[in-house]
């Protein structure tokens, strides 16, 4: 008997090894792609017939910026647009554990069945300036009926570069998307992003605070403009991103989307910004400092040319065929290479006036007393050799007229040193007046440049 059943039991389980063997694996996932792709062309078949909302949102997620070409005004940077809608018969049981389906979450739609299949088609409004190379393209189903479409590329903007405030500008780009099929609607939905991350600042200054769910704090955490993925990019970079809906006859949708980039700062602030402070502030430096006339023109015109450089560099670096105006640092490092033009050659004509003037009166004075046309020092040296020399001859009378000669000589150079002193003074009060003037003058419109005359186009860039 039990030899029997053992024999029954092999005899069963060999069958049930062929059986298997013959009759074909159901792949679950493969069948549910093929009931799902059923259902949604009979939906698509009936949007087309009659008028349906379909909720949905746009996800606009800026990653990097490619290149920017000034020459084509062209902007290349990468994007995502990703479209979620819903079809309620879509979704399966989720709730009920002996559906042969439970366990599947969502599916993939292949390539094959996107090209097969009708999705919502989005076009760019301006499509002469607009183009949106598509690099990647994914579909998929949830179990609740939601459709997640993706579509991931390069954009291709061509606008008007406008670099007047280089290098801290900004550039302003409107996308317009919108909807073809015309019978769709809109549905805007509207989320508030509140986040405390543990490397915020407000969160590392009061970290010790211990809040009760029953108290009431006025004191709230909230982030906006959420960075996902940073950007290392020593380029440019996205600063706000807006997108907004608008809705014409309620059949006919438009999707606007803002984007304002700004150009990174410290990455020009080591090849132009320092380089023009530290040759400033050496010139300065050197401007007030006791060197000689020679010296002081030399550092001049050392300063010229290195502004000039810095002009030249800049103006290549910032070459474009369309710009519609000069750059604001390249006026003013204009407007500064004449002011140290001007400053240079004032500089250079009073110093020697005053000192050639010093030079020519102490020259004139010599010659007017008649002091064989001799330095001061040089005729007090000889009269007192001829006052010495008198004295040992025991003449008392010309030993007395020489010595008041020299004591009226002594009084002379007195007050001929009295007056280089005064004049040397003089020269150097305006010398120093005169830089001073030129420096002002420079902050002055340095502060007109970049802070004053931006503020008039702040309409226009914003």
């Amino acid at each position: 008997m039990i030899r029997l059943n053992i024999l029954l039991t092999i005899i069963i389980i060999s069958m049930k090894i062929v059986t298997n063997s013959i009759l074909p694996i159901v792949d679950l996932k493969h069948e549910l792609l093929t009931e799902i792709v059923g259902r949604y062309r009979l939906a698509a078949r009936q949007l087309h017939e009659s008028q349906t909302i379909i909720p949905f949102k746009i996800q606009f997620p800026i990653h990097d910026i490619i290149k920017i070409d000034s020459s084509t005004n062209e902007y290349i940077f990468r994007a995502t647009i990703e479209i979620n809608y819903q079809f309620e018969f879509l979704q399966w049981d989720s709730n009920d554990t002996y559906n042969r389906y439970y366990d599947i979450d969502e599916i993939i739609l292949t390539k094959t069945i996107l090209q097969n299949l009708w999705l919502p088609n989005i076009n760019l409004k301006d499509e002469e300036f607009l183009l949106f190379n598509i690099e990647y393209e994914s579909a998929k189903i949830t179990r609740n009926g939601y459709i997640i479409w993706i579509r991931r590329g390069l954009f291709t903007i061509v606008s008007l570069i406008d670099l007047t405030y280089y290098p801290f500008d900004h550039q302003y780009i409107c996308i317009k998307i919108y909807n073809k099929q015309k019978t769709f609607k809109l549905q805007q939905e509207k989320t508030n992003l509140t986040k405390i991350n543990t490397s915020n600042l407000w969160t590392r200054l009061f970290n010790n605070i211990e809040l009760n769910s029953n108290d009431n704090y006025s004191l709230i955490f909230q982030e906006y403009n959420l960075l996902m993925k940073p950007i290392f990019s020593r380029g440019w970079f996205v600063r706000t991103l807006g997108i907004e809906s608008k809705i014409n006859n309620e059949n006919f949708n438009y999707i606007n989307i803002y984007i304002l980039m700004q150009r990174r700062r410290e990455s020009h602030i080591y090849t132009i910004i320092l380089p023009t402070l530290f040759f400033s502030i050496f010139i300065i430096i050197f401007y007030f400092s006791s060197i000689k006339s020679y010296q002081r023109l030399i550092i001049g015109l050392l300063h010229i040319l290195a502004t000039l450089l810095f002009i030249i560099y800049l103006d290549k670096k910032i070459t474009a065929e369309k710009l519609t105006y000069t750059p604001l640092i390249i006026r003013y490092l204009s407007i500064i290479f004449l002011i140290e033009i001007l400053s240079l050659f004032f500089d250079h004509i009073i110093h020697s006036i005053y000192h050639g003037g010093i030079h020519f009166i102490s020259n004139w004075l010599c010659q007017y007393k008649n002091y064989d046309t001799q330095p001061a020092r040089l005729s007090h040296i000889k009269l007192l050799t001829h006052g010495v020399y008198l004295n040992n001859t025991d003449n008392d009378e010309n030993t007395n007229i020489l010595m008041k000669k020299l004591i009226e000589r002594e009084e002379t150079l007195k007050f001929e040193d009295y007056q280089q002193y005064q004049w040397y003074q003089q020269a150097c009060l305006s010398e120093c007046l005169c830089c001073s003037f030129f420096l002002i003058i420079i902050i002055l419109v340095f502060i007109f440049i970049f802070f004053i005359l931006p503020t008039f186009g702040l309409s226009k860039m914003t």
